[in-house]
């Protein structure tokens, strides 16, 4: 049977598409022979034939695409092969298809055999690494890239979830790179940055430990954060909100969030302007995004759901650090690498030139990328991922997360030598480490969360100096925090343990106990033996509805004037302005 087509039907063509049937512009005609022999033409329905049908590899569902006239005009319609039962058939009337009713069952078992036959294509929608039918690795762009060149996939644009098309030149982008980009370490970092994508999604599909790699860019709007964003993004796909494109936005549910990231194993992504957040804290949210697992959640029928599941390279912009938005603990910080007050681009012209040519030049880049990994083998990343990640440790600033974090640098100077063998990029790695290496010790200085606590801690003492009493205090406040002395060297804040584990919580310190911890091991309190807190008296006899009025609570042990304290050892440059003469502290005896 030759190919039906629309404009063969149009210009008058009639095909036999059944020993007894045929097919014309006039309708779906059934041939039946009369006891004379001759022929009787009996129109079954308008026309309606099986286009092409396809397999999403992801789902494992298989479609047809039917063509049929409606009121004169050939249409098309995407259903699942389980429309052909002559039941589920009949209800496409409300498309307008004519299923006559005493010929449901023939219209069903044409359009079946027409379906084994119609040209039959693969599709997917996740991306990135992914595995082909015989379990050997392949990349998913706009197309599938393999070892296997008969087998080819293309990304699903009707169920599109990510926009990983090309469009444009390689040429144009590659010339933009180098009059706009090549020289700017900030936007050679952010090239890299995409590309390490490849590597972590790759890094994931062959059991290494990598969390998904997110990079928050933080400054006003004038440091072309933005523009570095979309630079990065049109390496693989469109680097916009529209048609599914690469780049998303904060304004939206959490859910729906992470639910956009799954089956994402290598493409980049970008959330624009993280104060579109409603939320005070994307603590949990940032977990999920890197650990690469959604939360396990109940179908509406109180099933289980499968969970989705990505590894990739996220990319956040926004006025303020992405820290500002979460509970102040290390683990957070070490999963996160966040750039402040980078001038991205070097004036409004160089911005609008980068903007100019990524609009209409994208997706080429990543295309060339994944197809020199398979021209020369899987191997090419993980040796290139061992020397830079030795290389790294060399020249990283030490901490007790450095091992975690040259894992994160090595992923991506990896991808940036890739891409300077594949495209002749000519990064400047060596400038792009030490960009790194230079952002890393000033985060380090933030990833000490018990000295960021304490030194937040003591500006709240100083906002709220009036709450405590001092040796020599004339009265006690009527809501009183504790006690201030002096000591050799520091002033010793006595301070009740409900209220600086209340202040704490306050500072997005979300378990106090971990902090307190931490300033034990750093010497920041005075304690007795293995516990952090002390039993002191603060309030006097006469003083015990001011006790009850501090402690939060409607009555107090009898006989027993000692509460739980942590004792602060404050340097005395941090307080001594804010404390009269008067009231100056005496040593405690």
């Amino acid at each position: 049977m030759s190919n039906i087509t629309v404009e063969r039907l149009k210009q008058g063509e009639t095909f036999q598409v059944e020993e007894r049937k045929e097919l014309s512009d006039k309708g779906l005609i059934a041939l039946n022979t009369k006891e004379d022999g001759s022929i009787q033409r009996v129109k079954i329905c308008e026309p309606i034939f099986v286009d092409r049908t396809f397999r999403n590899l992801d789902s494992g569902e298989h479609f047809l695409i039917i063509v049929s006239k409606v009121k004169g005009i050939y249409e098309e319609q995407k259903y699942s092969r389980e429309i052909l039962i002559p039941n589920k058939l009949i209800t496409t009337v409300k498309y307008g298809n004519d299923i006559p009713a005493e010929f449901e069952k023939v219209i069903s078992r044409y359009l079946s055999n027409q379906s084994i036959t119609a040209p039959h294509s693969f599709v997917y929608s996740k991306v990135g690494w992914n595995s082909d039918k015989e379990g050997q690795l392949e990349f998913r762009l706009d197309k599938s890239i393999s070892n296997d060149s008969k087998y080819i996939a293309i990304n699903d644009q009707d169920l599109l979830r990510f926009n990983v098309s090309c469009k444009g030149s390689i040429e144009d982008w590659i010339n933009m790179y180098s009059n706009e980009v090549k020289g700017n370490t900030a936007l050679e970092a952010m090239i890299c940055i995409s590309f390490s994508a490849v590597i972590v999604g790759y890094l994931n599909k062959t059991e290494k430990d990598v969390d998904t790699l997110i990079i928050h860019l933080a400054g006003k709007s004038t440091t072309g954060k933005t523009t570095a964003t979309k630079l990065a993004l049109s390496i693989f796909g469109l680097p916009d909100i529209r048609n599914k494109g690469l780049l998303r936005t904060w304004n939206a549910t959490a859910n729906s969030m992470i639910n956009s990231l799954g089956g994402n194993f290598g493409v980049p992504m970008a959330f624009d302007e993280l104060s579109m957040v409603n939320q005070k804290s994307i603590t949990k949210e940032l977990y999920t995004i890197a650990s690469g697992l959604e939360k396990a959640r109940l179908s509406d029928s109180i099933t289980q759901r499968n969970q989705q599941t990505w590894a990739t390279t996220i990319i956040s912009t926004g006025e303020q650090s992405i820290f500002e938005k979460t509970n102040n603990n290390a683990g957070l910080r070490v999963r996160a690498i966040c750039f402040e007050g980078v001038e991205w681009t070097k004036s409004a012209e160089n911005a609008e030139n980068i903007k100019k040519t990524i609009n209409t030049n994208y997706g080429n880049a990543g295309v060339e990328y994944v197809k020199h990994i398979f021209n020369q083998g899987f191997q090419i990343i993980d040796d290139k991922f061992q020397q830079w990640r030795d290389k790294s440790l060399e020249v990283m600033p030490g901490s007790e997360f450095k091992d975690r974090i040259a894992n994160k640098f090595s992923a991506i100077l990896t991808a940036g030598d890739i891409a300077n063998e594949a495209l002749g990029l000519n990064i400047d790695l060596e400038a792009v480490l030490n960009f790194l290496s230079a952002n890393e010790a000033e985060s380090i200085k933030e990833r000490d969360f018990g000295e960021k606590a304490f030194l937040d801690m003591i500006q709240v003492i100083i906002q709220n100096i009036s709450n405590f009493k001092t040796s020599n205090s004339y009265s006690t406040p009527r809501i009183c925090w504790g006690i201030i002395e002096n000591d050799f060297g520091n002033y010793q804040v006595m301070i009740l343990k409900n209220v600086l584990q209340r202040e704490l919580r306050a500072l997005n310190n979300e378990d106090p106990k971990i902090v307190i911890r931490e300033w034990k091991k750093k010497g920041y309190l005075k304690s007795e033996g293995d516990r952090a807190s002390i039993r002191r008296q603060v309030f006097s006899k006469d003083e015990q509805e001011k006790r009850m009025q501090s402690l939060g609570v409607q009555k107090v042990p009898k006989g027993k004037l000692a509460d739980t304290v942590y004792i602060l050892k404050v340097p005395k440059e941090y307080l001594k302005e804010y404390l009269t003469v008067n009231t100056f502290p005496t040593p405690v005896s």
